[in-house]
């Protein structure tokens, strides 16, 4: 009996997995920089069209200019009613669209959008179809191996695309200009971190914590000073170390 009532549940769950879903994506906007929310579990487009530093900077010093939404506007009165808005704003670092603060923002030629994905229109009428309890069932699996043999191609497509990034990193790394600009993104982190403006503690700790790993990526990427003396003696018919 419990057999028949699970069947039954995953034949409901399966008809409604069929239905057509809604994914989060990307489109790319070439002619337009937008300011979007990066978060994880926000997909915010805070202020589509942003004008401001297109470069995508978002250090905040007097040379760079930060999206309007994290300013507020202060009360005017009296003498000040007709100046300028400009001259009343108030950098909050948290956006008036999302509310998550400026580091989990990015001014990018991509807007987010949500895509219609349409599972498998047929398959509910597949199963009503079906006249046994068996058929269904054997409905059901087909479907879901079916997706599994998708699901199978796109994680190897994936891994293939991973071990290509890693290995244009490990190119990259090679580089003897990559260890200087590893010093340079830790000394900008550091003056970052140690600015006024960062006054958000978790914030300041991502940051703490990207400058740890960048060090302990440095480690690796120059070797110990005897590493050049063991080559050398090896080269030249030399012991190796432990050697007696």
């Amino acid at each position: 009996m419990a057999r028949i009532i699970q069947n039954k549940q995953a034949m409901i769950e399966l008809q409604q997995a069929a239905g057509p879903r809604y994914n989060w994506t990307k489109e790319k906007t070439p002619d337009q920089g937008n300011t979007i929310c990066m978060r994880e579990d926000c997909h915010n487009n805070c202020h589509l069209g942003c004008g401001d530093d297109h470069d995508g900077g978002w250090m905040r010093n007097p040379n760079r200019k930060v999206c309007g939404q994290f300013y507020i506007t202060k009360p005017r009165s009296g003498l000040f009613f007709f100046y300028s808005d400009r001259w009343f704003q108030s950098y909050t670092g948290t956006c008036k669209s999302c509310g998550h603060n400026l580091d989990e923002h990015k001014l990018h030629q991509y807007k987010h959008t949500q895509v219609r994905v349409e599972m498998d229109p047929k398959l509910p009428q597949k199963i009503n179809a079906a006249e046994t309890e068996a058929e269904k069932l054997a409905v059901a699996e087909t479907h879901v191996s079916k997706n599994l043999g998708i699901i199978r191609e796109q994680v190897e497509e994936n891994l293939e695309q991973i071990g290509k990034l890693v290995a244009e990193i490990q190119g990259i790394s090679l580089s003897t200009d990559f260890p200087a600009y590893v010093n340079s993104t830790i000394d900008l982190l550091e003056r970052r971190v140690n600015s006024d403006s960062m006054s958000e503690t978790e914030s300041a700790r991502k940051i703490h914590d990207s400058i740890r790993t960048l060090r302990n990526y440095l480690k690796i990427l120059k070797p110990s000073p005897l590493y050049g003396i063991i080559g050398e003696g090896l080269k030249s018919g030399g012991r190796k170390v432990g050697e007696s």
